[in-house]
């Protein structure tokens, strides 16, 4: 197959690191290119990578349209993945004018509450989808224009022989991070608030290390400046590899509103670290709290704190859990499994 991915972020989140491993994989039977907009992030979709730049000003931006039919048909593309809502419409009409395949890959749970848009986008100019969790799935097919044979789970892959299983702590201090794009949705904000409402004696214990960058980053350190925790908590910044500071901590926490599956998360399992999240997107599918994870049973800060609270009360259960945790990740989340069933849906669209 000849593939196009078409990546219009401005910066590198969980999106662009699903679409740099799926690229890695199908490249090695495949012919694949990238269509980017930043050009500094290019090059970590992998070395010596085909492809080309176009602006994505918006969603009739004419020279995108231009650059990327001319390329489809230079090149020959059987199939173009696009990402992003941006890239769903200009890459959908690329490929209904060449006569060939687009297939959306949507990550989070989305609200599809423009039906002729919607239609148009989701349906008209869609010829497959992949998503990461069955409950996206289940989301998308409350709206009566979407089609269950379109849309494919595929959950994420993960690097297991990168996990650094066996990190020595160094200090006595009870070690949290959490990573991904630091905006309101992912809650950070939660997480630094519960912190605050812990006890003295416990807190005084407790390292909290966000891992990423992005533009909720000032309001998080005014929070924690107000709320006189900044000795507790570091923001580490953008992090090139951050799984070796994740596999140091004692819990990773994820709090967000809406998520598919994070990486994150599966990277913080993978290394055997407990987690504890909310119930958004796929948690349910792999994470049974208090077996293999914690799922804080609301998003109210009291509850929040309570769980925290308990866990780290109860370092021994946690750890064990953490390695419950570990086994799961291991064997739902391959990535060569990942790159093999993204092979074959897109194989299947392209036959229809």
């Amino acid at each position: 197959m000849k593939i196009l991915f078409v990546c219009s972020a401005n910066v590198w989140g969980g999106n662009e690191k699903w679409t740099s491993m799926a690229i890695s994989r199908l490249r090695k039977q495949n012919k694949v290119f990238l269509c980017y907009k930043n050009r500094d992030l290019s090059e970590k979709f992998g070395k010596n990578l085909s492809g080309f730049r176009a602006p994505f000003k918006n969603y009739t931006d004419l020279i995108t349209f231009y650059k990327i039919f001319c390329f489809v048909k230079k090149h020959k593309i059987d199939i173009i993945v696009s990402t992003k809502k941006k890239e769903y419409f200009i890459c959908g009409v690329v490929a209904k004018l060449a006569g060939i395949k687009n297939v959306l890959r949507l990550g989070s749970v989305r609200k599809l509450n423009k039906p002729i848009w919607h239609n148009i986008v989701y349906d008209k100019l869609n010829h497959g989808m992949i998503v990461n969790a069955h409950r996206i799935k289940q989301n998308l097919l409350q709206n009566n224009f979407m089609h269950d044979n379109k849309i494919k789970v595929i959950y994420n892959g993960i690097e297991q022989d990168k996990a650094n299983e066996n990190i020595v702590k160094t200090d006595d201090m009870f070690s949290i991070t959490s990573s991904g794009r630091l905006t309101k949705p992912k809650g950070f904000h939660l997480l630094i608030m519960a912190v605050a409402e812990l006890p003295v004696n416990i807190r005084q214990k407790i390292q909290v290390k966000i891992i990423g960058d992005g533009p909720y980053r000032k309001k998080l350190e005014k929070l924690t400046e107000k709320l006189k925790i900044s000795r507790n908590v570091q923001f580490t910044g953008f992090v090139n590899n951050p799984q070796r500071i994740i596999a140091a901590s004692d819990l990773f926490v994820l709090l967000s509103f809406n998520e598919g599956l994070s990486n994150s998360l599966l990277e913080a399992m993978i290394n055997g670290v407990p987690v504890l999240t909310t119930n958004a997107g796929g948690v349910r599918e792999f994470i049974t709290h208090k077996k293999n994870g914690f799922i804080t049973q609301s998003m109210e800060l009291s509850d929040i704190a309570s769980e925290l609270k308990n866990i780290i009360e109860n370092r021994t259960e946690s750890v064990n859990i953490g390695r419950e945790g570990r086994k799961t990740v291991a064997e739902l989340f391959s990535m060569d499994k990942m790159g093999t069933e993204i092979e074959n849906f897109l194989k299947r669209v392209i036959n229809v």
